[in-house]
């Protein structure tokens, strides 16, 4: 039981390890900043965890705020037009990636996509005909290092022959 004033015990075990705020919300310009309200009344309706509704609304806040430094690229409104769309998302994938001012892990592309393409199909549009980048299969390096450094090596037994169990 906690007493008044003393601090309050976490419920979950996600509340400890949840990172705090970030930085403030990109500014859009009025008319996408109504598009992403509209967005966000469907994610609240949908069954979908809070945290996955709080990253759809980031990736498809950032995109709409790429799109609207970006807009004048396309003959077609990439928020209307499949075609269009598909050639925004696409660059804003290579922007990510190679482009941006913090380029993007290929976890965090794909993640961006996902929400793309469910940001899209409750606009109608459907999902996008954008590729997912490929993620690696293989544990990562520091990881085989550190192994190594315990004295593990692949194919290597790790005891002498006959100093395990009894039989």
């Amino acid at each position: 039981m906690t007493q008044p004033g003393s601090l309050r015990k976490p419920e979950s075990a996600s509340e400890i390890t949840k990172p705090p705020p970030g930085a403030r919300p990109i500014r859009l310009p009025p008319a996408y900043d109504v598009i992403l309200d509209e967005y966000a009344a469907a994610l609240e309706r949908a069954p979908l965890s809070a945290e996955t509704r709080r990253t759809y609304r980031s990736r498809v806040r950032m995109f709409l705020s790429w799109l609207a430094d970006h807009t004048a690229t396309y003959t077609a409104d990439p928020l209307t037009d499949r075609q269009a769309r598909d050639w925004a998302v696409r660059d804003y994938r290579m922007w990510l990636l190679r482009d941006g001012p913090a380029k993007r892990s290929r976890v965090y592309v794909n993640s961006a996509l996902t929400a793309l393409d469910d940001f899209h199909t409750r606009r109608g549009l459907g999902k996008t005909d954008i590729a997912r980048e490929d993620l690696p299969k293989n544990a990562p390096r520091a990881l085989e290092e550190r192994a190594a450094s315990a004295g593990y090596a692949p194919g290597r037994r790790t005891c002498r022959p006959g100093a395990g169990a009894s039989r």
